[in-house]
């Protein structure tokens, strides 16, 4: 939780230097030329619905620390298969003391870091239920049904960042909605060609920010889908480890 309030606030700052340099650019930008143009689009001018687009920078910004923060517990994740928890040697078997020092031994390393980890979560579990029974058929059993729990859980902890990519278009289509209500109301009256113009701004400003926030939730999107690709890996392959090391390599006396 704070690490998200965190990203929230560095995300609102990042909105807002993007849209001061947008602002500064529309000002000191030439009156009719394609720079104004693109710094309007972007939200240069903040008052005239340049805000809209605000919004949907601090939900982009939002997400995109989200997926940093996500990735970099992927790569801790991931570096524990490196650091021999399990025996990795060649034709290497492990019996009912192993097991336990191996327990231990997850324990311990969990307890220095001062962290949990899907790894020694995997061995804790299937370490106390080889214990409990000594059944290899039960212990790879609860090794497939914790790991899909640890997939679920995942996936739980991003449904915060699934639903700011569905509103960041949802923001610009507000905008749009509001941009054209707007320029209806503006044309309500006198049709001079000054009221033709700020009827076309206004138009003009509305289909931008649609235009904005679906460029942004299609970058946020792939984004996504390459975070969930790396997240199912990951599991995959601590699955993998643990059961190549683990419950493969484990000798019951007959």
């Amino acid at each position: 939780m704070k690490g998200t309030k965190l990203n929230f606030l560095l995300a609102s700052i990042l909105a807002i230097i993007l849209l001061i340099f947008f602002i500064l650019g529309f000002q000191f930008s030439p009156n009719k030329s394609i720079s104004k143009r693109i710094f309007l689009a972007l939200g240069g001018d903040f008052l005239n619905g340049g805000y809209i687009q605000f919004f949907t920078y601090i939900f982009f910004f939002y997400g995109v620390t989200e997926i940093l923060r996500f990735q970099k517990r992927i790569t801790i994740e991931s570096s524990l298969l490196q650091q021999n928890l399990l025996p990795e040697e060649q034709h290497k078997v492990i019996n009912s003391d192993d097991v336990s020092k191996l327990k231990h031994k997850s324990i311990n390393f969990e307890l220095q870091k001062e962290d949990k980890f899907y790894l020694t979560s995997l061995i804790n579990q299937a370490a106390t239920k080889y214990r409990a029974n000594q059944s290899i058929p039960e212990v790879l059993e609860t090794l497939i049904r914790n790991s899909q729990l640890n997939i679920q859980s995942s996936d739980s902890s991003q449904s915060m960042l699934r639903y700011v990519a569905w509103v960041i278009p949802s923001v610009g289509f507000i905008g749009t909605v509001l941009g054209i209500s707007g320029g209806i109301g503006a044309a309500s009256g006198d049709m001079s060609t000054e009221v033709v113009d700020k009827v076309t701004s206004l138009l003009g400003v509305a289909f931008d920010t649609t235009l904005i926030s679906l460029i942004l939730s299609i970058i946020l999107m792939y984004l996504i889908h390459r975070l969930q690709e790396k997240n199912e890996n990951l599991h995959t392959e601590i699955e993998q480890y643990v059961m190549n090391n683990f419950i493969n390599r484990i000798y019951v006396s007959k």
